[in-house]
């Protein structure tokens, strides 16, 4: 029993802890971070500006860096003419899981770690139980060695359901303790993953369809625009040519004519 509460310590509980403290520690530098903002600025583009900030920041935990890798390679970096924005293409909870934090821990297994503490109390049941009967000499007719017989039976009856209760109140202590850590681990995971959504926002497929399509009609109004002020100016320029040929032209005939008069 005590094997089972000390593998169950060593291979999972002091894993998950460390992960659960690099990840508060990571939270905390990026509150820390996301409080130089100015409520004059654009949020967005101060961790556009501050991105290699986070960057350094989320690779320097262990915990987090291989993940943050995978989230990076969904960044989509967009530049217009004033500004330069950072999205991703993906939620930034798609990366930050639970499922991503643990993959290389078997959690169905430690999940129903629980059974083995059970399992070794009705073992020890079984056990107790056996050397009990063993001590016993039914074909001895001596009164003192059946009464020491009874008493070692009784003694591994007590042993047998002491190690029973030790084993079911285990797996029982088991079920809480193992959910209240698992479910604060998962707590800070879903603030991290909150914070990076927040710094870098998911744009769908449909919302850059939709961005370009818009984008393409201004760019298409802006065009017509154009064209229509060159048409203009073309047009005015050369009504104002034409004119003025067609008046030297009548001055002309006007002076041919008064030399034939």
């Amino acid at each position: 029993m005590v094997s089972a509460g000390a593998a169950y310590w060593k291979l999972f509980y002091t894993p998950l802890n460390n992960m659960d403290e690099a990840v508060q520690n990571l939270i905390n530098q990026l509150k820390s971070l996301r409080s130089r903002v100015s409520p004059f600025n654009d949020v967005h583009g101060f961790y556009v500006e501050h991105f290699e900030d986070v960057n350094d920041v989320c690779l320097r935990c262990s915990a987090v860096c291989f993940i943050w890798n995978d989230f990076r390679k969904s960044l989509v970096r967009y530049k217009t003419a004033e500004t330069e924005e950072i999205y991703s293409i993906a939620d930034a909870a798609e990366y930050f899981s639970y499922r991503n934090f643990t993959r290389e821990m078997n959690i169905s297994f430690w999940n129903g770690y629980g059974g083995v503490f059970t399992g070794l109390g009705i073992l020890g049941t079984f056990v107790g139980l056996t050397f009990g009967l063993n001590n016993i000499d039914m074909s001895s007719s001596d009164i003192d060695v059946l009464k020491n017989g009874i008493a070692s039976l009784l003694s591994g009856v007590q042993s047998a359901f002491i190690t029973s209760l030790l084993g079911i109140g285990a797996a029982i202590a088991y079920g809480p303790w193992h959910n209240s850590h698992v479910n604060k681990f998962q707590r800070h995971i879903k603030e991290l993953a909150s914070l990076i959504e927040e710094m870098f926002p998911r744009r769908t497929a449909e919302e850059w369809l939709h961005r370009n399509y818009v984008e393409s009609e201004e760019q298409t109004k802006a065009l017509k625009n154009i064209g229509t002020d060159v048409a203009d100016a073309l047009y005015e320029g050369f009504d104002e040519h034409i004119n003025e040929g067609i008046e030297m032209l009548c001055k002309q005939i006007e002076e041919k004519i008064s030399q034939w008069d």
